[in-house]
């Protein structure tokens, strides 16, 4: 019997999920499909790191606590993240893989270490008002990088497939559509903000990952998992969780 691959799995979730939020935008906005749902409030914007909750067939097969959601579901990082939550950051790290890996989860988390490119499905998701735009699939938590370079030269990021989502920046103003960015469509719903107002949200965003990243650091040696200060020290390096006033974000020209 074919195996289902992540990629495909993430597909078939995320088609279900989305099924789901258009149904509940109907139903919001009364009996027909809504031609606009977006919104200009730009006070009302936030950027929030998110990482893909891992997949497991039947019941997790880690030795120590998810978070009790759903396979592929986007899981906010917050700043003091609970031990569950911490958990599930990390089991994407030692996921079911085809031959299955034989090793202890906690051994197989060293790879982290010598791993050449580390990835950690993910991203950052934005919302304003009723709309919330995810990260598209194979996006990970290196889309911060991308939109800070976004953010100094208006290079479109990358940030997932299947939805595609992207941003255009025109002087001062910023769009975030919710996909076509792949071949440069601007498919609604969508998100309209400053660039000042953008920056400031990713500074927070910054700040929440330096935050997370230094409790990932507790849970390691918590959990007694093998060398843990330097698959610390390799998840900070990778996806730059550190203090965002030493970051490039804050040295952007211009309002």
């Amino acid at each position: 019997m074919p195996t289902l691959q992540s990629c495909d799995l993430h597909h078939i979730v995320g088609g279900i999920v989305s099924a789901v939020w258009w149904h509940t935008a109907v139903e919001s906005h009364g009996s027909s499909a809504p031609q606009h749902i977006h919104t200009i409030q730009n006070s009302l914007l936030t950027i929030t790191p998110v990482f893909e909750a891992p997949w497991y067939d039947e019941k997790p097969r880690w030795p120590w606590p998810i978070a009790s959601v759903p396979p592929f579901s986007f899981v906010p990082m917050v700043c003091d993240p609970t031990d569950d939550i911490l958990g599930s950051f990390f089991a994407g790290f030692a996921r079911e893989s085809d031959p299955p890996d034989e090793r202890p989860a906690p051994v197989q988390l060293g790879d982290i270490i010598e791993d050449g490119a580390l990835s950690r499905d993910g991203g950052l998701k934005f919302t304003a008002g009723v709309v919330t735009i995810h990260p598209g699939c194979c996006a990970d938590l290196g889309m911060t990088t991308e939109l800070i370079e976004f953010i100094k030269t208006g290079a479109k990021p990358w940030t997932g497939h299947d939805p595609a989502p992207w941003a255009i920046m025109d002087r001062h103003e910023i769009t975030i559509w919710s996909d076509g960015g792949l071949e440069d469509r601007q498919v609604e719903p969508w998100i309209k903000t400053t660039k000042s107002v953008f920056r400031d949200q990713l500074r927070s965003a910054c700040a929440t990952l330096t935050s997370f990243g230094q409790c990932c650091q507790k849970w390691l040696i918590d959990h007694e998992i093998p060398q843990a200060d330097e698959i610390h020290e390799r998840i900070a390096r990778d996806f730059e969780f550190r203090d965002p006033s030493t970051d490039s974000v804050h040295r952007t020209d211009g309002p």
